[in-house]
């Protein structure tokens, strides 16, 4: 490696660590940071990187592997399992039947596009893990796999398209619509409301530094454990075996409530994700973006809207509320963050600890449910 390119080292490896923290910020103070997502403008800035300032290839490898394993559990931490099973029967179902009809149209869509796409069972997949549990899961099905870069770029730039769709159905009167259909949600006096502030928010940077530390100290004490079990039990660091993994101790970790409430685990899981949507984003060259990319998205829209519209008529038979309907498919598509503004929109606070829970729990069966399916049509 030359001068030349131990600079653009230096320099991507800065970049990908300032932009993530930069944006998570931005997005606590502007509107649009926060509407778009901080991962879009990840993806677009890591896009305009790749291709002023090509990093080596091992830099982005390196990022990619130190990013998503420890971001799963960190993500999961927060996780209210007890509060999520004693939700209202209504959201408990509402989830159960968005879940299955996500499985059923991956499982139809991998069938159908078999012939025209010949990584349609990794595409079936990683569709099913977005719209379960937003792109955090198809990073990690993604790694499990094996997919390609290329595949995942193209799979998260038709992501935006399909989703902002109906993200912007939401936004302009959905629920209104389907008032005329399902009746309205019943307010429960005593249901908890979200807080206004965390302690992560109200905390001196100092401090801050400290979550995070001791933070990243849990994720990497259980992805040292997972892996060795892994590795002993098999001779070999098997990616998707220790996505699993992964994936359920985050879940029973959540369970110890000293844990569950430590404040910013959320938020460093976030960060790291954000990285490695940068590092993605900067693999992308312009060959990337002229491919045949018709089929590719076909079957994204077909996972997505299919399951949208049967999770609706199943809830049209089954007298499931609107509201409840909508922040179910808001949980499964986007991730956490869009919660509030949904809830906003539907003009009911009252709904966003059910979404955000959800949301939650989702990246873990997201996960599970997609490597599943993958080895299911292969």
């Amino acid at each position: 490696m030359d001068i030349h390119q131990i600079w653009i080292s230096l320099l991507s490896g800065i970049t990908y660590l300032t932009l993530p923290w930069i944006l998570q910020r931005a997005a606590r103070r502007y509107r649009l940071v926060a509407t778009l997502s901080p991962a879009f403008f990840c993806y677009v800035l890591g896009i305009v990187l790749g291709n002023l300032m090509p990093p080596p290839g091992q830099v982005r490898e390196i990022f990619q592997m130190i990013t998503v394993p420890p971001a799963i559990p960190l993500l999961l931490f927060s996780a209210d399992l007890r509060r999520w099973l004693r939700l209202a029967r209504p959201a408990l179902i509402s989830q159960g039947v968005y879940i299955t009809a996500v499985l059923l149209m991956a499982w139809v869509a991998g069938w159908i596009f078999q012939g025209v796409l010949p990584y349609a069972a990794q595409a079936a997949a990683m569709s099913l893990g977005v719209y379960v549990g937003a792109t955090a899961n198809m990073a990690a099905i993604q790694l499990a796999i094996g997919a390609t870069e290329d595949l995942f770029i193209r799979m998260n730039i038709n992501d935006m398209v399909v989703s902002a769709l109906y993200l912007a159905a939401i936004f302009g009167g959905a629920q209104r619509w389907l008032l005329r259909f399902l009746p309205g949600f019943q307010a429960d006096p005593e249901a908890s409301q979200r807080q206004t502030a965390s302690t992560w928010d109200h905390a001196a940077p100092g401090t801050r530094v400290r979550y995070v530390a001791v933070a990243l100290a849990m994720a990497l004490a259980l992805l040292g454990v997972v892996a060795g079990i892994v590795y002993g039990l098999t001779g070999h660091l098997h990616q998707s075996l220790v996505i699993v993994l992964l994936t359920a101790g985050g879940l029973a970790l959540s369970l110890v409530k000293r844990i569950r409430t430590w404040p910013g685990t959320y938020e460093t899981g976030e960060y790291l994700f954000l990285m490695f949507c940068i590092v993605i984003g900067s693999a992308v060259s312009p060959q990337t973006l002229t491919m045949d990319n018709l089929p590719l998205i076909g079957l994204m829209a077909f996972v997505a809207y299919g399951a949208i519209l049967l999770h609706t008529l199943i809830a049209v038979r089954l007298r499931l509320d609107a509201d409840t309907v909508i922040i179910t498919q808001i949980a499964a598509i986007f991730s956490p963050p869009f919660i509030g503004p949904a809830a906003h929109a539907l003009h009911n606070r009252e709904i966003v600890v059910t979404g955000l829970t959800m949301a939650v729990v989702n990246m873990a069966l997201g996960n599970l449910a997609g490597l599943l399916m993958y080895y299911w049509l292969s």
